[in-house]
């Protein structure tokens, strides 16, 4: 028997072994406080409360995933952040005015959201952006075919999983509708 090729066979055994624990326990995703961001008072404590942490994808230094529109009905004021409790996040849609919660969406856990980002490297991949009613004014149906009610006349939420794909939310009539953007 060889001995060096038994203990080269060992090590690359034990790296490998190290490799896959690393990769299922995740990378550690960077999270920021909602202090963090230029919120309204009663936004900022209503995330707070819910020990919201804000969790940042890989590829953006500059602080995000927390969005300022018009996302459940025309005129009214929102913010809306992606709030990662115990590592399971949610889009929460937050009144400016009051800051009492005004819906929740799309809640998962984090891990669902992490890719390889190259060089034996993973990243959390979960954004949260603006999609402003100018760019979905002509939509007429979501994915499901269902029609959107018309006219659209405020603005949805973005969610994209980084350089995969993309999907929007719009609600209108008490419900939300959702529509690809990019695959």
């Amino acid at each position: 028997m060889n001995l060096p090729f038994v203990g080269l066979s060992f090590l690359m055994a034990v790296a490998n072994v190290r490799r896959a624990a690393d990769q299922q326990a995740g990378p550690s995703v960077r999270h920021l406080s909602p202090a963090t961001f230029a919120l309204p008072r009663s936004v900022r404590k209503a995330l707070e409360e819910r020990r919201c942490t804000i969790p940042q994808s890989f590829d953006m230094a500059k602080p995000h995933n927390v969005i300022f529109g018009t996302f459940t009905e025309r005129g009214r004021s929102e913010w809306a952040a992606l709030c990662s409790v115990r590592d399971t996040s949610q889009i929460l849609i937050v009144d400016t005015r009051t800051g009492g919660i005004v819906d929740s969406l799309e809640r998962s856990a984090d891990a669902h959201w992490i890719q390889d980002i190259g060089h034996g490297r993973l990243g959390y991949s979960r954004r949260v952006t603006l999609l402003p009613r100018n760019r979905i004014r002509r939509w007429r149906n979501d994915v499901d075919r269902r029609p959107i009610p018309q006219p659209i006349d405020h603005d949805a939420i973005q969610q994209a999983f980084v350089e995969k794909y993309a999907e929007a939310f719009y609600q209108a009539a008490g419900r939300w509708y959702k529509r690809l953007i990019a695959d």
